[in-house]
């Protein structure tokens, strides 16, 4: 970066820079990909889908020999390529890829980590019966999210698969279809800022077909849902600023600023 005077800076580009890290095969054209996010580990975790179409007919998600339907673990703090967390579960061992942190996952759009204790939030989309959102802490490894033994807390193709008890089950779901018709949802964040106080500690997140935000609070050990909107936009993303205040951007450029009912919605 050099200076241009006046506080302008730029930063010339290295169109050669580029470096491939890792390239996972899509057999189909859906559930490509939902997040990149550093943990408070200082590790890369990736976010895959199981590949595509429906009812995963590759079973990507449970096998261990593939990257779909993961969450990926890597450190890329090295001048090249990446290496590997010694924590990853399945490091050395051949039962599973090194880079798999955890698995069982359909299609996680999007994940996030909570800025003040350091937990993993992941909205899942499901395939015609519900809708999730998991939560867990990254001080362990090798969740498996039961995709597609289970959409949600719901069976939906149990053969061949492991016990219950293995599966790391979704802390909420909702109702795919209904009236509003929800069917997609889109992950978000748990508030951290300062300027709406009543909302610390919610979790926001979206639907993708309703353009409803909904928001997660905790009471008597469950989180509850609740549902407010509908905006515009088909929301498909979420963003933290540097002072943990939210942001929600629909497919059509639209950006919203998570606010009290009192304040503006849109910026």
């Amino acid at each position: 970066e050099r200076s241009r005077g006046l506080g302008d800076v730029y930063k010339r580009q290295d169109d050669t820079s580029e470096e491939i890290l890792l390239t996972v095969t899509q057999p189909y054209s859906n559930h490509n990909g939902g997040s990149l996010a550093f943990g408070n580990d200082g590790y890369l975790y990736i976010a895959l889908g199981d590949g595509g179409s429906g009812g995963d007919p590759g079973n990507y998600a449970q096998n261990l020999q593939s990257h779909l339907g993961k969450i990926l673990r890597i450190d890329v703090s090295g001048l090249t390529s990446y290496t590997l967390p010694t924590t990853n579960p399945y490091v050395g061992n051949p039962a599973g890829l090194d880079e798999i942190w955890s698995y069982g996952l359909r299609n996680p759009w999007k994940m996030s980590f909570d800025s003040a204790n350091g937990e993993l939030w992941i909205g899942d989309v499901g395939q015609s019966n519900k809708e999730e959102i998991n939560n867990v802490t990254i001080l362990n490894s090798g969740y498996n999210f039961g995709w597609k033994c289970y959409e949600g807390n719901s069976t939906f193709n149990t053969s061949g698969c492991p016990t219950m008890s293995t599966i790391t089950f979704p802390v909420s779901e909702y109702n795919y279809g209904g009236n509003p018709f929800r069917c997609s949802i889109t992950g978000g964040y748990r508030y951290r800022g300062t300027q709406f106080p009543d909302f610390q500690g919610l979790y926001f997140f979206a639907d993708y077909c309703t353009n409803e935000i909904g928001t997660l609070t905790y009471s008597t050990g469950s989180w509850n849902a609740t549902f407010n909107g509908p905006f515009s936009g088909n929301i498909v993303t979420f963003g933290e600023d540097s002072n943990k205040e939210l942001y929600a951007a629909g497919i059509s450029l639209s950006l919203i600023h998570i606010s009290e009912p009192t304040r503006p919605l849109y910026i």
